[in-house]
This record gives structure tokens, C-alpha cells and sequence, in this order.
């Protein structure tokens, strides 16, 4: 009977240990599954397949027309959004694809508002009020041509493979970039960021080719030495660069090279900085420059060797190795605009035109505390108006200074300031064939009339 109870007992703990065994085994397998699902991963490290567990919500889906501005995507109990957002007439847009979120840039061509490209003028009466059903007709009475230029999808640089972080070697990634931008006439995006290249850049453009690029201030920067962060040659073809900084970092000549005659050149928020001699080393015909900024270069801010019909609006050229804007008579240039010129500190001129630049209007702008004169003429038929203008540094320094050479020039209706000393003008005409009429002059740090403000005398 003892023999057969012991067997029992036996039974009994074997079972124990067994279901204990089991009940172990299962708390385990619970652990690691509840390991796995908070991980996402599986014990050989390989990321879990989200697709399943992931929900990403887009109204609009790629659509850069809608006003449908947000993105919603849910992953194991947590929510983001993620909001169209234009800049300028750049407009970010985000939506759904296979459960994944995804980005695409465009470029508006009626300008971007309220999260969304503008339709064509003629096809968009929305208003504040209207209702997103008058929205969505008006949308749709849109032919595919209308939608297509109201939003053209841009090349972005950085799906090319350029990273912008300042350390690595962007140089070939951005060539590429240009290169289909400009065989498949699409614009380019560059995002924010530092690209750093070891040669120049280039783009050379013929027979109604174009290359627009548009960043979101990135700066271009030389690494090592060479002629030149960028070289462009546009000829009988569309230019156009916005939004960019080009940073010669005391290594490459020039910041941007540029030889254009072209059928439609624009520089729109353009910085040079850094050079070794010029910033913006300008050769051609026809273009506008619109707030352009030269600075700290070694050489002059911007240099027009052979200009002709070219327009700068609202730009600055500051504390440049020479003087900030020269354009060059000797070189066959005339038709030159300055609108809205700030040109401050530079070591030379604050505007120097010359040899023979016919037809020249400097109108509107303040100059200050440039080393030399605060603007140069050596020419003829340059009209100058409502600058106030600031004496520089060290005597000799005129505000205006027409040499022996100028004439037929009208230098009319500035504030001019001086010096108290009697024998330096405010206005110096070495010859007196010029009309200086209207200008207030001022002494410097004073305020008071100056009793003397223009000189007039033949040589020197």
C-alpha cells in the first residue's frame, strides 16, 4: 500500500511539474509577443510590416488645386498631421501613398494662397465666403492645360541625392539635377541647406531652352578653389534663380559668372558673398536683378564688364574689397537701371559708372560711408534722383562726383551730406557741362546748410 501511494505522489508532482512547465512556457510566448507588438520588430531585429497597422487619411491626395490643406496618419494609437504650407509661390504638399506619407513640391504659376496653388484668373472668383462645393465646381470646370500651369511639379535636388549638410559633396548630385531640369524644361527646388561643391556649376542654355530654380535660401558654397561657384551662359533662352545664396568662402574667384543675351533672364533674392574678386560678374544683355544682395566680397559687389538694358531693383551691395555696383562704359554698356539702390562701407565707390554709359537712371536709394565717393560718374546722359547720400570715411569724399570726362549728366533732387570742411563739395563737376539742380546739402553729423555744396572746376 506504501509502495502504491508513493507511486501516486510521483503522478502528482510529475503533473505539477508538467502544467507548471506549460503555464511557464505560455507566460513567456505572452512577454515576447507583447514585446514584439511594442518594438514593431521580431527577435531577428526586421522591422514588422506597419502597412497593416498604419492608416494615412488625405482628402486631397496629390492635388495642389485643393483646398483641402492636411494629412492625417494613425500608427499604433498615435496621430500626425502633417499641413500643406506655401512659401512665395512654392507650395509643399503632402499626401497619402500605400499608407506612407510622401511630399511633393510645386510651383504655382498664379502664386500660392491659403495652402493652395491659385487657378487661372479668368476660371477663380473665390472668395473668403464661398462654399467648398463652389470651390470644387470651379475646380473642375478647369481643363487639364489650366491645371497644368496653374501647378507644375518640381524637381526637388535632394531626390538627386544631395544632402545640403555641410559636409558632403554635393557637387555631382546638383549637375544632375540642373541637367534634367533643364532636357525635361522642368523647374528645380533646392531646399534649405548647405550644399558644398568642389568645381563650378554650370548650365549653358540655347534656343528656347530654360532653367528656373528656386530654393528655400540654401547656400551653394565653394569647398576648395576654383573660377567661379556657378558659370551661366543663356542665349536666345529663359533664366531664371530665386531664393538662393552663393558662397565663394574666400576660395572661388566669382560667386556667379553669368553671360546672357537672352529671352528672359531674372535673379530674384540672390545673394554673393565671399569672393575672391567680384560677387556677380555680369556679361550680357536684357535682364533684371531684383533684390540682389553683394556682400563681403574682395573685388566689387557686382560687375557689369558689357551691359546692356539690365535692371536692378531694391538690391544692396555692402562692406565689398572694392566698390559695390561698377558699370564698365568702356565695354559698350548703357541702358542701365538702378531702382532702389543701398550701397554701404564698401572701400571704393558706392556706384561707379565708368567710361561712356549713355542712358543710365540711378533713382532712389541711400549711400553710405563708402571709403571714396558715394557715386561715380565718368560718362555721359546718367540721370541721377532721390538718393540720400552720406559721406564716407576720409577725405577726399564727394557724395557726387562727375570727373572731367562726364557730361550732359542731371543730378537732381538728392540729400546730399558733407563734410564741414569748405574745400571738399558735396557735389564735385570737374568741368561744369552737367546739371545739378535741387539737391539738398547738409553737413555731415551737423545738420547744418553747407555754404559751399558744389564745386565746379576744370581739372584737377
Amino acid at each position: 500500500i506504501g509502495r502504491d501511494n508513493s507511486k501516486i505522489c510521483l503522478k502528482k508532482s510529475t503533473a505539477v511539474i508538467i502544467i507548471s512547465s506549460v503555464l511557464i512556457i505560455i507566460l513567456l510566448l505572452i512577454v515576447y509577443i507583447s514585446q514584439i507588438n511594442e518594438n514593431n520588430t521580431d527577435k531577428f531585429g526586421k522591422a514588422i510590416d506597419l502597412a497593416r497597422e498604419n492608416t494615412c487619411i488625405n482628402d486631397d491626395g496629390d492635388n495642389p488645386l485643393s483646398f483641402t490643406t492636411e494629412v492625417k496618419i494613425k500608427a499604433n494609437g498615435d496621430e500626425q498631421h502633417f499641413s500643406d504650407s506655401c512659401q512665395n509661390d512654392i507650395l509643399k504638399e503632402y499626401y497619402c501613398n500605400n499608407n506612407q506619407i510622401e511630399l511633393k513640391i510645386y510651383s504655382c504659376e498664379y502664386g500660392c494662397k491659403e495652402n493652395a496653388c491659385i487657378l487661372p484668373e479668368e476660371d477663380n472668383t473665390k472668395k473668403g465666403d464661398n462654399t467648398k462645393e463652389e470651390d470644387n465646381t470651379k475646380e473642375s470646370n478647369l481643363n487639364s492645360n489650366d491645371k497644368k500651369f496653374a501647378a507644375n511639379e518640381m524637381l526637388n535636388a535632394k531626390d538627386f541625392g544631395a544632402k545640403g549638410d555641410g559636409i558632403s559633396d554635393d557637387t555631382q548630385f546638383l549637375q544632375n539635377a540642373i541637367d534634367i531640369a533643364i532636357k525635361e524644361k522642368r523647374e528645380l527646388y533646392l531646399p534649405n541647406g548647405i550644399y558644398l561643391i568642389t568645381k563650378p556649376l554650370h548650365a549653358e542654355l540655347s534656343n528656347a531652352e530654360q532653367l528656373t530654380i528656386i530654393g528655400e535660401w540654401p547656400t551653394i558654397k565653394a569647398k576648395n578653389g576654383m573660377d567661379s561657384v556657378i558659370n551661366l551662359k543663356s542665349y536666345n533662352a529663359k533664366l531664371h534663380l530665386q531664393r538662393i545664396n552663393f558662397d565663394a568662402n574666400h576660395k572661388a574667384n566669382n560667386a556667379i559668372n553669368a553671360d546672357f543675351n537672352g529671352d528672359e533672364i531674372i535673379f530674384e533674392q540672390i545673394t554673393v558673398m565671399y569672393a575672391i574678386s567680384d560677387g556677380l560678374n555680369l556679361i550680357g544683355e536684357e535682364a533684371i536683378f531684383t533684390n540682389v544682395v553683394a556682400w563681403e566680397n574682395s573685388g566689387n559687389g557686382v560687375n557689369c564688364i558689357s551691359c546692356r538694358k539690365i535692371t536692378f531693383f531694391s538690391s544692396n551691395f555692402m562692406q565689398n574689397g572694392k566698390s559695390g555696383i561698377v558699370v564698365d562704359g568702356g565695354k559698350n554698356s548703357d541702358n542701365i537701371v538702378l531702382d532702389n539702390t543701398w550701397s554701404e562701407k564698401n572701400k571704393m565707390y558706392g556706384i561707379h559708372i565708368t567710361g561712356n554709359v549713355d542712358n543710365t537712371l540711378i533713382q532712389d536709394g541711400w549711400l553710405e560711408l563708402n571709403e571714396k565717393d558715394g557715386i561715380r560718374i565718368d560718362g555721359s546722359n546718367t540721370k541721377n534722383t532721390g538718393f540720400i547720400i552720406l559721406g564716407g570715411f576720409k577725405n577726399p569724399n564727394f557724395g557726387v562726383h562727375l570727373t572731367k570726362n562726364a557730361k550732359d549728366n542731371t543730378i537732381y533732387a538728392n540729400l546730399v551730406y558733407g563734410y564741414t570742411d569748405p574745400k571738399y563739395g558735396n557735389i564735385l563737376d570737374e568741368n561744369g557741362f552737367n546739371q545739378i539742380i535741387e539737391n539738398t546739402y547738409m553737413e555731415q553729423f551737423t545738420g547744418k546748410m553747407k555754404h559751399l555744396a558744389v564745386i565746379h572746376f576744370e581739372g584737377k
